[in-house]
């Protein structure tokens, strides 16, 4: 009961903003998930919002999205299947050895250490606080270290939505299939890929859950057994020779990507009448404005920029050297 109550502000307000949301986009006449974003962004930098609404705003923003990642399966349009061909997943893995690469070569000029320079890549490479969460466990990181990560990475990711947004519509004109690779390969986690895509149209936006998809299930878990390998390297080991993050592999696959696999296949077995369909449709796009609002409410400028300086530079420097690495593959090569 405890628990629900300190929940309760923060999805109050969270849901709160989602129906104004609703109610002022068609008078602003941008993208409603753009609109929602924007909303929690303003709300959180232009009012004090209260430590005890922190708990329900970051269940809005992850479970929220996970809903709305699982029940976008009932959407999918299959033909956007086809952009995940072998091309595709080798060039997902080459991004991401090139991403880990730089940030090695990175890390000293950048007066990095290893295990901040391993946090901010993995972040960035594949599936954002998801992923920094999970190689902090493995690593043994700081708390710091992992916390200034992430404010680093959900910045990032925030200021990459309106970049690409605007930039891929310019570079690849009405390429479907490379703007949803391009937003699904590069951004930070499932929520910045989400925004993006679905700001630019319906299929993007398909694209790019796909591939993001890909990246957490190809790249995550082998990522995760080479650190644990390397666990000696940063002498960290318990005096038992056991890890906190022992036991099944399966508990590192997210929840929505088995639900979306699952109504993915009920759908095409049609065991879902219609109007339940639309039903959990609208359910679903509803559950996406909520963690996009509460992705807006999670970005605080005050507390991003109290970081490391050198940080933000580095984390800024990589994140372009990704884009231009990922640009110029599907604009030339592919």
């Amino acid at each position: 009961m405890r628990l629900i109550i300190q929940h309760i502000s923060g999805m109050a307000l969270t849901v709160g903003l989602v129906l104004l949301c609703l109610l002022l986009q068609p008078q602003i006449g941008i993208n409603s998930t753009l609109a929602a974003i924007i909303l929690g962004f303003m709300v959180a930098n232009l009012l004090p919002i209260p430590a005890v609404y922190d708990a329900g705003i970051k269940w809005c923003e992850s479970h929220g999205l996970s809903i709305a990642v699982a029940l976008l399966a009932l959407q999918l349009d299959w033909q956007v299947m086809a952009a995940v061909d072998n091309l595709v997943l080798l060039f997902i893995g080459l991004s991401v050895l090139f991403t880990f690469m730089m940030a090695r070569l990175l890390a000293r000029p950048f007066g990095l250490s290893v295990q901040q320079t391993t946090l901010v890549a993995s972040g960035q490479a594949i599936c954002g606080s998801a992923a920094i969460m999970a190689v902090q466990k493995v690593i043994k990181a700081p708390s710091l270290a992992a916390s200034q990560a992430l404010v680093l990475v959900n910045f990032l990711g925030f200021v990459g939505i309106f970049f690409l947004a605007w930039l891929l519509p310019w570079v690849f004109a009405d390429l479907v299939k490379q703007k949803g690779i391009m937003i699904g390969n590069t951004l930070q986690s499932m929520g910045h890929v989400v925004a993006a895509g679905f700001a630019v149209n319906e299929g993007v936006g398909q694209t790019a859950v796909l591939i993001k998809m890909c990246r957490i299930l190809l790249l995550l878990l082998p990522l995760l057994l080479l650190l644990l390998l390397k666990g000696k390297y940063w002498g960290r080991e318990n005096s038992q020779g056991t890890d906190a993050t022992t036991g099944s592999w399966l508990r590192w696959i997210p929840w929505f990507i088995w639900a979306f696999v699952a109504l993915m296949v009920i759908d095409q077995l049609h065991w879902i009448g219609e109007s339940q369909r639309n039903w959990l449709i609208e359910v679903g796009d509803f559950f996406f404005l909520v963690a996009m609002v509460a992705i807006g409410l999670g970005i605080r400028l005050r507390a991003f920029f109290a970081q490391a300086h050198r940080l933000l530079l580095f984390g800024v420097v990589l994140f372009a050297l990704q884009l231009v690495f990922s640009g110029v593959f599907l604009y030339y090569l592919y």
